[in-house]
C-alpha cells in the first residue's frame, strides 16, 4: 500500500490527550507476577516501560524513527512481534518521535475497518476507529517516543 494512503506524518501541536502517565495512577502491585520485576531491581512501572522500549527497538531496527514499515503479509498465528496479532489483516507499524509533536492521517477507507493504536512507552494505549487527521503536540504522553500500529 502506498505510504500516504496509510500515514502521513507531519510535525504540529494539539492538546488532545494519549493517556495518564504512570504517576497519575496507583502504583503497579507486581508481588503476585510469575516474575516479579522487584527481584531484580526494578519496578513494575520501570519493567513495562523496559518492555516498551524493547519493542519499539525493534520495530525502529526494520525503518528506523517516524519511518513506516509496512508488513507484506497477513500476521500468522505463530507470529510474535505484539503478543497475538490478528492474522486476517496486514499491518503498518511506525515508532514516532514526538518531541517536536505529529500529525496522523488515516484515509477514509468507507466500510472498510480501520483502527490504529497508540502506545507509549510506558505502554499506555490509546485506539483510533476510522479515518481523520489527529494532531499531537508531544505533551501527551512521558517520553519521547510512541509506536503507532495500524
Amino acid at each position: 500500500m502506498n505510504k500516504t494512503l496509510i500515514a502521513t506524518l507531519l510535525a504540529g501541536c494539539s492538546g488532545l490527550a494519549i493517556a495518564q502517565p504512570f504517576d497519575a495512577i496507583n502504583p503497579i502491585d507486581s508481588s503476585n507476577w510469575d516474575i516479579n520485576p522487584q527481584d531484580y531491581g526494578m519496578t513494575a512501572e520501570q519493567f513495562i516501560e523496559s518492555e516498551s522500549l524493547h519493542f519499539m527497538k525493534n520495530m525502529a531496527q526494520r525503518e528506523g524513527i517516524n519511518g513506516i514499515f509496512h508488513f507484506t503479509t497477513l500476521a500468522k498465528a505463530e507470529d510474535r512481534w505484539v503478543v497475538s496479532p490478528y492474522n486476517g489483516v496486514v499491518y503498518s507499524m511506525v515508532v514516532v518521535d514526538v518531541s517536536e509533536g505529529f500529525t496522523l492521517t488515516l484515509p477514509n477507507t468507507g466500510e472498510c475497518y480501520i483502527t490504529t493504536q497508540i502506545v507509549s512507552q510506558e505502554h499506555i494505549s490509546s485506539q483510533l476507529m476510522g479515518g481523520g487527521t489527529y494532531t499531537y503536540d508531544g505533551s501527551e504522553c512521558k517520553g519521547t517516543h510512541v509506536v503507532i500500529g495500524i
